[in-house]
């Protein structure tokens, strides 16, 4: 259908044969993607699909999709790049006629929307986060809107500061709303309320306190963390109204930290709106959903075996028997028992191979394709041919090159992840089994190391070989590097 970037997926709760998706680029990686063309829909389940490319569609960034019979509501996120094509729009003929929300309809125009969920209590209420503005609310299928946070200092205070950059809510069977907003990709506000929006309760954050004095929250301040714009999810439980699940994007270190995570996984947390806000860190409101069960003062917090998901949380969803879904840039994983600690974290990625590929080399000695990919390494085939992959680097995996100069004896492979971190060589032979790893120096005339801050390495930084002679290489960076030695200098 022209794309695969998804931005928004919905079911008509009358008809689970019938789905619309929204196309939108959310990527970590710049996100880059696929054409925004519109919306996909099917009414069999999937077997075939319609696009729904009217104009007013085409490049909105879909941040948020619902279907009610012919009624279809679609909100654009602030990452549209063309004028107008932001903010809300409704069809009542299945998608054959459009028109856009105004601000005669109660929508700031041409502001774009962080996130749109619907009330499962009252299929014509909508609630939609403007971007520099508020939350508003429809109780007529998205036609007109109310702001219902002017009021509520603590969330126009985030909602209006100019680094806003997202926020997301939701909505649990009785109508209780929860919303997150976030300001530099971190949450600075998490609260509800029980009546629409006429008054809303702030959360106290979840946050921990770690080895280094850093008090830390759902999206860790320093890179590769405050990415709390894209890599977000919020759930309400199906049955306890008073309960809230959050994902923020990854771990921080020192390791061990104060949850026991020893590596950069997934950091997701379990509020309690019943529980009284203090203020503390760690706050009586909130337990942390991975890792350690047993961290002082935080009885409920934790796992049955210390695990926890991918990192960079996107969506979560409750199945059918209770235990919690989510996805992230790593793919699909369950959280058994969510609401206690007796639960474990388990991939539900199977044969889906979850990889943004970014580059990738051929070795023509053992006839194997190597990749660097985001957020998930750098992998390999196993074999010439093969459908299986093994991971050989974590991270971002950077740019890939292979030497083959030496075939038929043996080929050199270079890897790195982001900023050129773990640059290094490894040696393989014909039959794909490596034979040794060095690393290759990142000295400048054998004084001066290329490091990220000083040399202004990319974060994808390109590096080539030479292709008469693959003993040079080039790298470009704050300046254009080149060795002509090996790798030497």
């Amino acid at each position: 259908m022209g794309s695969l970037s998804i931005g928004a997926m919905a079911f008509d709760p009358a008809d689970p044969d019938i789905i619309v998706v929204g196309i939108g680029r959310y990527s970590s990686f710049g996100r880059r993607g696929g054409d925004r063309n519109g919306l996909f829909l099917t009414r069999d389940g999937g077997e075939s699909w319609t696009g729904l490319d009217d104009p007013l569609l085409v490049e909105v960034n879909v941040s948020g999709v619902s279907i009610n019979g012919d009624r279809i509501v679609v909100a654009g996120s602030p990452f549209a790049v063309i004028e107008g094509h932001r903010g809300v729009l409704r069809s009542e003929d299945a998608g054959d006629t459009w028109a856009t929300v105004t601000q005669a309809d109660g929508l700031p125009e041409n502001r774009g929307v962080f996130d749109m969920v619907d009330d499962p209590s009252d299929p014509n209420r909508f609630y939609v986060s403007v971007e520099r503005s508020g939350i508003f609310r429809s109780e007529d299928g998205g036609a007109t809107w109310v702001d219902v946070s002017g009021g509520d200092v603590a969330i126009q205070t985030v909602m209006t500061d100019l680094n806003n950059n997202n926020a997301e809510m939701a909505v649990a069977h009785d109508g209780r709303v929860y919303l997150a907003a976030m300001i530099g990709g971190q949450a600075q506000y998490i609260g509800h309320t029980d009546d629409q929006g006429g008054t809303w309760t702030a959360m106290d954050l979840p946050q921990t306190p770690e080895s280094d004095g850093d008090i830390e929250g759902l999206n860790p301040r320093f890179k590769p963390g405050a990415q709390g714009y894209i890599h977000f999810a919020i759930r309400v439980d199906p049955e306890d109204s008073s309960l809230v699940y959050v994902g923020g994007d990854r771990q921080d270190d020192p390791f061990p930290n104060f949850i026991g995570a020893r590596d950069y996984t997934g950091r997701l947390f379990r509020g309690n709106a019943t529980a009284e806000a203090t203020g503390e860190v760690p706050s009586p409101q909130w337990e942390h959903l991975t890792h350690s069960a047993f961290i002082g003062g935080i009885p409920g917090g934790g796992t049955a075996s210390n695990s926890a998901p991918h990192a960079d949380s996107r969506e979560m969803v409750f199945d059918a028997a209770g235990d919690l879904i989510e996805v992230d840039d790593g793919g699909v994983y369950r959280r058994t028992s969510p609401r206690d600690n007796t639960g474990d974290w388990f991939s539900l990625n199977g044969n889906l191979q979850v990889t943004e590929m970014h580059d990738v080399a051929y070795d023509t000695l053992s006839k194997v394709i190597v990749s660097g990919n985001q957020d998930v390494g750098t992998s390999q085939q196993t074999a010439a041919g093969s459908v299986y992959w093994d991971t050989v680097g974590g991270g971002d995996g950077g740019d890939v090159a292979i030497d083959v100069s030496s075939a038929p004896v043996q080929s050199e492979r270079y890897l790195s992840s982001q900023y050129l971190g773990r640059f290094s060589r490894h040696t393989y032979d014909a039959d794909n089994q490596r034979l040794g790893t060095s690393a290759p120096s990142l000295l400048v005339n054998g004084a001066i190391r290329l490091t990220n801050w000083e040399s202004r390495l990319q974060f994808v930084q390109r590096f080539e070989l030479n292709a008469v002679n693959a003993n040079r290489a080039v790298l470009g960076a704050s300046a254009v590097y080149e060795s002509y030695d090996e790798f030497e200098t």
